[in-house]
């Protein structure tokens, strides 16, 4: 089962048995995707929303 790298929250649970099956292997769009060595890590909206705003951050101006 899929869940959040960071606070450990699985995705929205859905309808019906193939739904389940499908939010097991894909989570939901919003959700982000990292690869690292060959390991898959998922990040829930609310954890990648906040981790992308703390890289953004730590950006030298020169990027903007």
């Amino acid at each position: 089962m899929v869940r959040c790298e960071c606070c450990g929250i699985a995705p929205p649970a859905a309808a019906g048995p193939e739904a389940a099956i499908a939010a097991a292997v894909d989570p939901p769009i919003t959700w982000s995707r990292e690869v690292d060595r060959g390991t898959v890590r998922w990040m829930c909206e609310a954890c990648a929303r906040a981790h992308v705003r703390a890289i953004e951050g730590r950006l030298d101006q020169r990027w903007w």
